[in-house]
């Protein structure tokens, strides 16, 4: 990248040689990091050397810093010198205006200074001093550094950001699945009361004081809790290398020993031992000393309800994230296979095209060349993941006034190489040379929101830069021209004024299945045309993929919580369906004796559960159903609600529950009458 030479008076770039106070003031130099001057210069000084960049353009090291953080905003291996810019303008200014400014901007405010009171000062500021933002829809606004890695999502950020609502919702699913653990501790301390029946009658016998009693049983919860902590921390350190390679990040072990950590850990450690331990301290603690020593403690019907309340609670829980994932996982599918309005399989994008600069059209005719490429194109972005605003005048509006509306600058055969449908008109042609001047092409959506039907479109003036030459020759089906995340928008498609060296960006689409042969064909030619740079490639539609990265991590993260809550779950019901049957051992023997059958006295149990799993559904549908709504709604197409997704997790659900309780029911249906009667 290169930087303005005050960059280090802003961040801290801790230098390991050179002076930040000049490192950058002059054009061509250059500061690198630590592991770039020994990957080029080996152990010898870097201060001094020079690094041609490309064919003219030399940068002289003064400066090398020490590698940034991983974590950091900034992914930066070399940083030039932005005067650099000023031997590529005739004038040998940097370009003066901002509404086309490819500079990401900081400012350092001065302490105790509130930022809204700067953002109320801007448009008076552009108005007076920048001539492109008259009436023109774009604001200046500031936003925190700390803010953009989450919650900025702008076109042309630095680096692809994340989104903070999924680390929300996740971290709303791990609450949940803590309070599933919570939950079943609480169910099974209560089931087992009766193994504590005379212990607490005996202490109360012998004066203990119900407040004692709580505090030893949430002492107990809290001690568990502690050493559950312990184990988990041994299981976090175990698993990080593999949760590093899933989510992309690099998470040293060491970070469970920083402080802040470690207290937030301990802390949730303390609370969760406090929430587990509560419920079953009060009714433990309950108990009264005379029925206990007397044998005449039973679970009532308050403590059989309010497990069963426990056991909803966990199945709804397991049902909406059963739901949910399937939902993030069919969006993610819809995402792949969605028609984008062009094609994007069997194209090859080459970027940083620069160096070919004039001989980009003999690059594409020796492509061409081979007998699987069928189109060879150019363009100025990426199709489908960027485009930039420009000035256009357009008929029927204000005289003279320029709108700044989303487009893409391309060369000869764009339309044909990503099969763009022409709905009427026709499409950019080497038959007409005069569209490099005169023509554009607009979509569906701009013919709609001008007022003009797709017919009266064609001939209507759309001038880039008001330069009154340009008419519509041609309008395509609306295409998503960015990410499913942004709606359709009106949208032009411009001819470069000099296709033979316009494009950043060449895509080659191909017939042949065997890319291989046709990706050595292109490697081949570009080092025959640029023979000191490197051949990068990309597929495009793993370019498009890669749009939604995020989507598909949380996917994986939301499954794996899934199935940690169903299991949570399981085990709770595996407890309490075995507590149960334990208690009514002996009815179960009557009922043997007296000719029920086993299958009987399995439906007879299956029954208790039946209903709740039932009520679970019913409270988990209505609920999930708000949120993923919500959720697909902020992408342009989605896919429509399938209820079938919340039967099936409905059955899984009822499945795995009648699974546990069928198999727990059976053993003790099977024992023999004659020892369960002698139980007690």
């Amino acid at each position: 990248m290169l930087a303005d030479s005050t960059v280090f008076d802003i961040f801290t770039f801790p230098f390991i040689e050179g002076d930040p106070e000049t490192a950058l003031d002059n054009p061509g130099t250059i500061v690198i990091t630590e592991s770039t001057a020994k990957r080029y210069f080996g152990e010898e000084q870097a201060i001094g050397k020079v690094l041609r960049v490309e064919e003219g353009l030399n940068f002289e090291v003064t400066g090398v810093i020490k590698d940034l953080p991983t974590q950091s905003h900034f992914k930066i291996d070399l940083l030039g010198s932005l005067n650099t810019l000023r031997q590529f303008n005739r004038n040998g200014q940097l370009p003066q205006t901002w509404i086309q400014n490819d500079c990401w901007t900081y400012i350092k405010l001065h302490d105790g200074i509130n930022p809204e009171i700067l953002d109320e000062k801007f448009p008076e500021f552009y108005n007076n001093h920048y001539d492109d933002f008259r009436d023109a829809d774009v604001t200046l606004y500031l936003q925190a550094l700390t803010d953009l890695h989450l919650k900025s999502h702008h076109m042309f950020e630095m680096h692809p950001n994340s989104n903070s609502v999924y680390i929300y919702i996740l971290s709303v699913v791990a609450i949940i699945i803590l309070a599933l653990a919570c939950i079943n501790f609480m169910n099974l301390a209560t089931a087992s009361s009766a193994g504590r029946a005379k212990e607490i009658g005996i202490k109360k016998v012998f004066g203990s004081q119900r407040r004692s009693l709580i505090f030893q049983f949430l002492g107990e919860a809290v001690v568990q809790s502690f050493i559950a902590m312990l184990v988990a921390i041994i299981i976090v350190e175990l698993l990080l290398p593999g949760f590093n390679n899933f989510t992309g990040k690099i998470i040293t072990p060491s970070f469970l020993v920083e402080l802040k950590i470690l207290s937030f850990i301990l802390t949730v450690a303390f609370v969760v031992g406090l929430i587990a331990g509560i419920y079953p301290a009060i009714i433990l603690s309950s108990f009264r000393p005379l029925k206990v020593l007397k044998g005449a403690m039973r679970n009532g019907a308050k403590s059989g309800i309010a497990r069963k309340v426990l056991v909803i609670i966990q199945f709804s829980i397991s049902i909406s994230l059963i739901i949910g994932s399937m939902v993030v996982f069919s969006q993610l599918k819809f995402m792949r296979n969605v028609d984008l309005g062009f094609k994007k399989d069997h194209i090859i994008n080459i970027s940083r095209v620069g160096p070919l600069f004039r001989n980009q059209e003999a690059f594409k005719q020796e492509l061409l060349s081979h007998k699987d490429i069928d189109y060879v194109s150019g363009a100025r972005d990426y199709l489908g993941i960027n485009y930039n605003t420009w000035p256009f005048e357009i008929e029927g509006l204000t005289p003279g006034q320029n709108f700044w509306i989303p487009a893409l600058h391309v060369d000869w055969d764009f339309v044909e190489t990503f099969d763009i449908k022409v709905v009427e008109g026709r499409a950019f042609s080497r038959d007409f040379l005069s569209d490099t001047i005169s023509s554009v092409m607009i979509n569906e959506t701009m013919a709609r929101d001008l007022g003009w039907s797709n017919e009266e479109a064609i001939g209507k003036k759309v001038s880039f830069g008001g330069n009154g030459g340009e008419r519509v020759i041609g309008v395509f089906k609306d295409i998503n021209a960015m990410s499913l995340h942004r709606p359709v928008n009106k949208f032009v498609l411009d001819m470069f004024r000099r296709p033979e060296a316009g494009a950043r960006i060449i895509s080659i689409r191909f017939s042949s299945n065997n890319y291989q042969e046709v990706l050595k064909h292109i490697e081949n030619t570009w080092k025959e045309f640029v023979p000191t740079r490197p051949f990068e490639y990309q597929f495009f539609d793993q370019q498009l993929d890669d749009l939604y990265d995020d989507e598909l991590r949380f996917g994986r993260f939301s499954v794996m919580l899934t199935i940690l809550a169903i299991i949570i779950a399981s085990m709770g019901l595996v407890g309490l369906t075995s507590f149960l049957a334990e208690q009514r051992t002996k009815e179960i023997g009557i009922r043997r004796a007296l000719g029920s059958s086993a299958n009987a006295i399995v439906g007879l149990m299956a029954k208790e559960f039946l209903w709740l799993l039932l009520v679970a559904n019913a409270i988990s549908w209505p609920i999930t159903y708000y949120f993923t709504t919500n959720w697909l709604e902020s992408y342009s197409k989605h896919i429509n609600t399938n209820w079938g997704i919340y039967i099936l997790s409905g059955i899984l659900t009822l499945l795995l529950a009648m699974i546990i309780i069928t198999y727990r029911a059976y053993r003790t249906a099977m024992l023999n009458p004659a020892q369960t009667l002698r139980y007690e």
